[in-house]
């Protein structure tokens, strides 16, 4: 916690739990102080009795009174500022959505929190309005694109033990320990174990870390598995993301093929 005192500040609500009849533990990823927890007491009661309250994922401007060394800071008020409905249309776009937000929640960096919550921002926004079909795309696209403002921007040029540059029709194996690709030398990555990353697949990497889908985006499960690992190792503390699990389970056989 950067200060300590009274805050207001724009957030997004990205997990909340019971913790009595009547209140509620919520976490939200904050534009000035990063992940605050706070205790909300009464909501489940004010809930019930109809009164409004902001969902998973939607923006709030949060008043909150910030102590240092405090799990759970004190929540003096909250307003909707913009609901995402849309992210509720499917279980596939908001077990998407988890994943962003597990992310963040687990992420323990430097980075400017107003500029990790620009970008999250936006990707909840793109994935609201994505349609199913090309949900799985769009979290490749926007997940690439944050692990990078994170700071973990994949080797894709220049192989990671002997810095030799890729020529453009090279394979190489994805060695996520180091942070990129080796290439196949005797010395480097013949004998390494790492997945097999071709030419193709590495443009179609560049563009998602760009923050886009590729016209063609195939070998869907393969790319999944490579954000999954890659993410899992350089930003999450190497404890595989949970939510990334149950979106996998979701996918239509047709795409979890592919």
């Amino acid at each position: 916690m950067k200060i300590s005192g009274p805050v207001r500040t724009r957030a997004v609500l990205l997990r909340t739990h019971d913790y009595s009849e009547t209140s509620r533990i919520h976490r939200y990823f904050s534009e000035d102080q990063g992940v605050v927890s706070v205790m909300a007491r009464g909501i489940r009661k004010r809930s019930a009795k109809g009164g409004a309250s902001a969902g998973v994922f939607d923006e709030v401007e949060l008043d909150v009174l910030l102590k240092a060394g405090r799990d759970l800071q004190t929540l003096r008020d909250v307003s909707l500022i913009r609901a995402r409905p849309g992210l509720g249309r499917t279980p596939l776009a908001f077990t998407a959505a988890a994943v962003l937000g597990e992310i963040v929640l687990r992420h323990h960096g430097e980075e400017p929190a107003h500029i990790i919550f620009a970008v999250l921002a936006e990707a909840l926004d793109r994935l609201e309005e994505t349609p199913t079909d090309r949900v799985a795309g769009e979290l490749l696209a926007t997940g690439w694109s944050l692990v990078a403002e994170l700071g973990f921007h994949p080797q894709l040029t220049h192989c990671v033990i002997c810095s030799r540059v890729l020529d453009g029709q090279e394979m190489g194996r994805m060695d996520f320990e180091a942070g990129g690709l080796r290439c196949l030398r005797p010395e480097c990555g013949a004998r390494f174990a790492g997945p097999r990353v071709g030419p193709g697949a590495r443009v179609q990497l560049r563009t998602l870390l760009a923050g886009r889908i590729p016209d063609l985006l195939d070998h869907l499960r393969a790319h999944l598995r490579l954000f999954n690992d890659f993410a899992t190792v350089h930003v999450v503390g190497g404890r595989p993301l949970e939510s990334f699990k149950v979106f996998v389970a979701l996918l239509p056989p047709e795409e979890a093929r592919a």
